[in-house]
């Protein structure tokens, strides 16, 4: 056997083998189905130093099987996904690999299950570094402390799981599931200019309500301008197919939406989803863009939708791996449609469009007239009308008229969080759909906490409901750990504890104590300051091979 590569999940197996294969590899492919080693429920599993002895291997049969393909390899790749969670797992295989295994052991990480893509990750491939999966273990960590410290039955603390909650307490009162396209015509009977807006804390839904009602005078046309669009993330994604769904009224949920891109990312069809990238390569633009129908000379390519640099990850924003229609599919009920969606927001955020602008003291003054007040009628002028200069971009139309739209509840929530800095592209799905199980519900437009919700809210500390934790833990984790820490999880996770404010870092201390096992604990442990135990590093010991 020439190579082994290591994948999470079952169903792209056989799509990257056949991939491999028409590359010349002689591989086997094997899926861990996930994680191989994580924490149970039964107990803390976290030291007094956090160390973590309660993390365990899930399932021994899959690290035999791991074992018995690697004694008769040339060479191992570790092909899990390229997010924390993926750095995780490879970390976790290439710990079994390194035992039985004396060559290099090889990560890739891949943008796609295709041909190029494979061929793209396999040029960018490098060592295991146990770095990268540093921050995925301080984050379980600190998550483990802090949900069995203020956690308790019939309330749900967590980093994520409180912010968001918190965010929903905030918003309450705004009608954040409205969504309208409001349109203002032309002076020179031209087409209307338009803009989708939903209602803020500005501009309300009683304003856009009348708006809708009473419309607008025709305003005089502006500048003409070249209209850009922000490439889309897995969220924006999410939130946007199930805005399209809504209109077509054929609901779909967020955590079925997320299911859908993943298996078309496994079959070959779709970059891969779970990415926060808001933007592309030069070469996925020059893909995307070779095979586009002419749009004539007037649409231009979109020089914000190129990444900055490398540190925006390995991943683009979604795209998807084939054909890019260019079409209007009404309705998602096919992966044609979502593809179809997908494929009209790239060839959307990578050219920049002609249109034009209405002018906007004189927007201003027909609001007023049609009875906003000043301040509203200032903000909502300023904000972006547009009218197309000939076809409208893929995927978008002409209206003609106002209208109105329900985003759905979870769409709504997903939103929210998005705006906030609330939660990842892997774990928004899973996070949107217990939040609507029990904690969060639709009240008309709004939504609101449940009683559990509420309860869950009160239970915890301020520093969580501070949409600013979560990137201000961020920042703490960005921190590079010296190659030689054995640990740097570890090493995280302190940084993160001496960042929390003291009464939390008591109250999490003290809980920490309470939860060890009664074993082998002196008197004096139970009760400790464990201060130079939690907040010092621990003896550097030999870096693991790389």
């Amino acid at each position: 056997m020439s190579e082994v590569w290591f994948i999470e999940a079952v169903g792209k197996r056989k799509t990257l083998e056949a991939v491999l294969q028409n590359m010349g590899h002689d591989a086997v492919v094997y899926a861990t189905i996930g994680h191989i080693a994580r924490h149970d429920d039964k107990s803390l599993g976290i030291s007094l130093d956090l160390h973590e002895p309660g993390r365990k291997i899930l399932d021994q049969k899959v690290v035999d099987r791991i074992i018995e393909l690697v004694q008769t390899a040339d060479s191992v790749i570790v092909a899990s996904d390229a997010d924390e969670a993926g750095d995780v797992i490879a970390c976790d295989i290439a710990d079994v690999v390194n035992q039985h295994f004396n060559g290099p052991v090889t990560r890739v990480r891949l943008g796609g299950i295709d041909k190029l893509s494979v061929e793209v990750a396999i040029e960018r491939s490098g060592p295991i570094d146990y770095r990268a999966a540093a921050p995925g273990r301080a984050k379980t960590i600190i998550d483990r402390l802090i949900g069995t410290t203020y956690s308790r039955p019939g309330a749900v603390v967590g980093r994520r799981q409180t912010a968001l909650l918190a965010a929903v307490d905030r918003e309450k009162d705004v009608d954040l599931a409205a969504r309208y396209v409001i349109v203002a015509p032309a002076k020179d009977h031209g087409d209307y200019f338009s803009i989708e807006i939903g209602p803020d804390h500005i501009v309300t839904k009683a304003d856009l309500d009348l708006l809708l009602k009473k419309g607008i005078r025709p305003v005089q046309p502006g500048d003409l301008a070249h209209i850009g669009f922000s490439a889309r993330h897995f969220g924006d994604v999410l939130v946007g197919l199930s805005d399209v769904a809504q209109k077509n009224e054929n609901p779909a949920k967020i955590a079925d939406l997320a299911q859908s891109c993943q298996e078309l990312y496994m079959t070959g069809r779709m970059s891969y989803p779970r990415t926060s990238a808001r933007g592309y390569k030069p070469q996925t633009i020059n893909r995307i863009s070779k095979k586009l129908p002419d749009f004539g000379p007037e649409v231009v390519p979109n020089p914000n939708a190129v990444m900055a640099g490398p540190g925006d990850g390995p991943h683009d924003a979604i795209y998807p791996i084939g054909k890019v229609s260019g079409s209007v599919h009404e309705g998602l009920a096919t992966p044609e449609g979502i593809l179809s969606e997908v494929g009209n927001a790239a060839i959307r955020s990578t050219h920049l469009w002609p249109g034009q602008i209405p002018d906007k003291d004189d927007l201003r003054h027909a609001l007023i007239e049609a009875g906003l007040s000043s301040k509203t009628a200032r903000e909502l002028a300023s904000r972006r009308w547009v009218r197309w200069d000939g076809a409208p971009p893929p995927g978008m139309t002409k209206p003609t008229k106002s209208s109105f739209f329900n985003r759905s509840p979870d769409a709504v929530l997903l939103d929210l969080a998005i705006r906030n800095g609330i939660g990842t592209p892997s774990s928004w799905p899973e996070l949107i759909s217990k939040s609507m199980e029990k904690l969060v519900e639709a009240n008309g437009t709004k939504l609101q906490l449940t009683k559990a919700g509420q309860t869950s809210l009160d239970a915890a500390p301020a520093f969580l409901k501070d949409p600013e934790f979560s990137n201000k833990l961020n920042e703490w984790l960005a921190k590079t750990p010296a190659r030689t820490d054995n640990e740097p999880w570890r090493t995280m996770a302190i940084e993160v504890m001496r960042n929390l404010p003291e009464d939390a870092r008591n109250k999490i201390k003290q809980s920490l104590i309470a939860n060890q096992p009664k074993e082998g604990l002196t008197p004096a442990q139970m009760g400790v300051d464990i201060k130079e135990r939690a907040f010092e590093r621990s003896p550097t010991m030999a870096p693991r091979p790389n």
